[in-house]
Parts: C-alpha cells; structure tokens; sequence
C-alpha cells in the first residue's frame, strides 16, 4: 500500500519536474505572466513551453495559443497568473485538458477575506475534481534548479547546490534566496507556498525530506493550520537533515500581519520555540541569521564537541571572538603545554602564548605568511580542540579602492607591489587552508574582519570553509552545529538503548 510520505512524494515531482508548461497571463506586455515567461526562458528550461492568450499568436516569439485544447499536447505544469475573478475558469479548463499541476500567483484571494476566501474554495473544488495540485494562490513560484526550471514571478536565477527553502513570504523568500546564493550557498529547490489553499508547507516539507538533491533544508514561515502534522513532519526533517527555520508572528503586530499577508495563523512562539528546542530544529534569528546558517550548515561539517581555537593578528578581534563563542554556549579551549611548544617554535617571541593564538598585528604583517598556515595546522591537530575560527586580515579589495584616491603613481606603485607579493592578501594561503580542512575533518570558520568579502573567500566558500564579516555570526553558527549534533547523537544513542532492550 502507498504510504502517505510517497503520495505527496509522487504529486510534488509532478510538480517539480514538469516536462511542459502552459502559461496564462503572459503578453507581450510586461505583466507578472511576461515575467515569468522570462524568467524561464533565461533559466533555459528543456521543456516545451505554451504561452495561453485569446489573440495574440506569438509571445516573446513562441507561439501562443488560444485554449488548452488547441495544444498539441496535454501539459504537465499550469501557471496562472490572471485576475482572481477568471482563475476558476482557467481551472476548470485545466482539468479538462489533464492538466497534473498549477501554480497560482493571483492574489485577492482568501488573504483579503470572506469573498475571496469562498472564490478560494470554489478553485479548490475544482482541481479536487480533476486530481489537480496545485501551490498558491497569492504566490511567487516554484524552483527547481535540477532542471533548470524557475517558475517565478520575478527575475531571480540563483546557483545551484543542495539546499532548498519553503518560505510563506514570496518576496521574503526569493530575496533571500538570491542574498544566500550571493553567499556562495547553492539552490536545489523553492517554493513559495502563498495561501496554501491546496498543498501545505508540510507537504513540501515532507517531499523535501525524501529528496535525493536536497542537503539542508530551509523555511520560513508565518504559522500551520495544523500543529499536530508540522510537529510530525519537523521530526520527520531532523531526523534526517539540518532543518532552519525562520519564525515570523512572534508578536502580536507579527501576528495580525502573518494573517492579513497569506491567513496564516501564528500560535504562540513560546510554544513553538520549545518545540524547536526539543526537537533539533535550527532556529533562525531574522533573515540575514537565516543566511548565515544556511551557509554554515551547506557548507562546513559538524563539530565533535564545544572547544574552539581562534587564530588572530588583532587583540581586540580575539577579545570579541572570545566573548562571543562564550555567549554562544561555546569553550575558548585552553591550549595543552604541547601544542604550545610546538606554536613557541614557529611564531614570534610576543605572541599571546594561550588561545585566543594572537601574532599581534605588527606580527601579522611582518613574517611569512606560511606561519598562519602552520599555526592553523597545529591547532587543528591538537585533541584539545574540536573546531578552528581563524580571522582573515583580507584587505586586497579595500586597498584596490584606496588606489583609486590615490594621485601620487610612486605610491601606488609600491602599493601594487605588496598587493601582488601577497602582503596585503591571503590568495595564496587559500589552496593550503582547504587542503587542511580536508584532512584534519574538522569545522574551520573564516572571519573576514576588513568588513568585505573577496575572491579568496569565495574559494574558500565553495570548498567548505564558511567566511563571515563577524565574530559574532561566527561563533553563532558554529554553536548551531554542535547544537544539531549533539542532538543527532542524542537521538542515535536513544535508538541505540531501545534495540538493545527489545534484543
């Protein structure tokens, strides 16, 4: 018998992975359906595309048609985006051209109320009639980066990767997606689920777990009709995969606005942060902490335990780094004589001579740049410590912009030189802190403390090393990854007790 999970699992890759897709409300003028026309097209989708319009014969140089009907081919995907008042007719001729799913982007629909809300039912029944699922209304769209398939009401074609994001937020949802894809963070699939007339954020949720392309999954959300299936699906997630979620509603502004926005109901945050504490949900603060977690979470591995090593060539940045590492439930290791020794030999007679490891910053600018990497090595070898944030003193970006107000070309010159000889830049570090992280398999975290990011961090980024612009975000990050695996390991060693009484 198919079980629920594969239901949902086979009508959501309908949905995902369409063959053809019919478009109505796209025109040659710019309109959301235009928009989204566009959108596909420079996402370059495989798939046959059928714009619908009553007169216009091409769109965008496709060829439009008049009706469903007239299509030489039954479609898989519908995208609506046409007054409210005209989607139930453009349902009803969707089930009777066997159409398997819609995507709904009209608005004016329940979220406006009790008008809309019975215009909402009326669709419902419909596509219940004909077996049709479908996401919305009052939506953005649906990604799924696999197929090079970005059904969205606004230009956004993020990067590739493994995480995928349910947001009840469209715009909040795609700006997201495309701050975390400028992050380095790759996108596998979105939806922005809008009202949720007819699949539920569960119900994405659940296909989610399921699925193959995804790593990490990542929502946000204004509230559920359904406490009791969230709170089963959310285990479902954390069991199985880093599980973020960004809670809006948590006031009771908050909460008039979730429901005036899609007719979300909020529910108490107390009673939803406990629940997320219990069951390994990773909590996110706002929106950029959002990012901060989906990066770290894509992108470096789990801590074994809570003691942390700082590399700094700055007092101040170490002080900071320190503090918040310990704010964050974090230990500030306390270094063996051993891996002092071995430090001693290597670094100039004033460094700290405990952790944080500080060089001091007249130490960072002059000796060789193969003592970070050595230094760094240490720590990572060392089994009093489980994981490395090392600051980056990374200022090739800012002094290239400082070049650029400087008229006296003597200067510059010189400038350009110790910007090529590495001084001011740690370009050729990069290679060796990736190959460190690699065999050491521990978390190293980078913190770009010029307060920009640069193209080694990128690099690092896409090799799994998580760079932030604070110690702060940081240390947070890192104490949400030992947060998931202690729970993890609590979870294993639960399961692990229960085989040996039932044996």
């Amino acid at each position: 018998m198919m079980t629920v999970s594969s239901k949902i699992f086979d009508e959501l890759d309908k949905l995902f992975y369409p063959k053809s897709i019919a478009l109505f409300g796209a025109s040659n003028k710019i309109k959301i359906g235009t928009i989204s026309l566009l959108t596909i097209l420079a996402g370059d989708y495989k798939g046959k595309i059928y714009p619908i319009h009553p007169r216009d014969e091409s769109i965008l140089g496709i060829k439009a048609y008049p009706r469903l009907k007239d299509l030489p081919k039954q479609v898989d995907l519908a995208i609506i985006s046409v007054p409210a008042k005209n989607v139930p007719s453009v349902m009803e001729d969707c089930v009777d051209n066997g159409v398997s799913s819609a995507i709904i982007y009209s608005s004016n629909f329940s979220e406006v109320g009790e008008e809309g809300r019975r215009l909402e039912e009326e669709v419902i029944r419909i596509a219940r009639k004909g077996g049709i699922h479908f996401v919305g209304p009052n939506c953005m769209g649906i990604v799924n980066t696999s197929i090079n398939l970005y059904a969205l009401m606004n230009l956004s074609i993020p990067r590739k990767g493994d995480v995928s994001m349910v947001s009840q937020s469209g715009t909040l949802g795609t700006i997201s997606m495309m701050n975390a894809s400028s992050h380095g963070v790759g996108l596998n699939k979105f939806v922005s689920s809008g009202n949720e007339a007819d699949l539920k954020m569960e119900d994405y949720i659940e296909y989610l777990i399921e699925d193959e392309d995804t790593r990490v999954i990542v929502a946000f959300i204004e509230g559920t009709r359904s406490g009791k299936r969230f709170i089963d699906v959310a285990e479902k997630a954390t069991d199985k995969k880093p599980f973020i979620v960004l809670k809006g509603g948590t006031t009771t502004a908050g909460s008039r606005a979730a429901h005036s926005h899609t007719g979300s109901m909020a529910g108490s945050d107390k009673i939803y942060d406990a629940f997320f504490r219990q069951k390994g949900v990773i909590r996110a603060d706002d929106e950029q902490d959002m990012v901060n977690l989906t990066k770290g979470f894509s992108r470096s591995i789990l801590p074994r335990g809570k003691n942390v090593a700082i590399y700094t060539a700055g007092g101040g940045f170490g002080v900071l780094a320190s503090d918040t590492c310990e704010k964050n439930g974090l230990n500030v290791a306390k270094l063996s004589n051993e891996t002092i020794k071995k430090l001693n030999k290597i670094l100039p007679p004033f460094w700290s001579h405990g952790n944080p490891v500080d060089i001091t910053a007249s130490g960072g600018m002059n000796f060789d740049s193969r003592i970070n990497i050595e230094s760094i090595e240490i720590l990572l070898a060392a089994e009093e410590v489980d994981s490395v944030i090392f600051l980056e003193f990374n200022f090739d970006g800012y002094m290239k912009k400082v070049l650029e107000e400087i008229p006296n070309e003597d200067i510059k010159n010189v400038i350009r030189m110790s910007l090529d000889a590495g001084l001011l830049n740690v370009e050729s570090e990069t290679k060796e802190i990736i190959e460190l992280k690699e065999r050491y398999n521990k978390p190293m975290i980078c913190v770009n403390i010029s307060g920009r990011y640069s193209k080694d961090d990128k690099i690092l980024e896409d090799s799994g090393v998580p760079v932030y612009l604070t110690t702060s975000d940081a240390a947070r990050v890192l104490s949400k990854l030992l947060y998931y695996n202690e729970f993890i390991n609590k979870k294993r060693q639960v399961v692990d007790i229960k085989e040996r009484i039932t044996k």
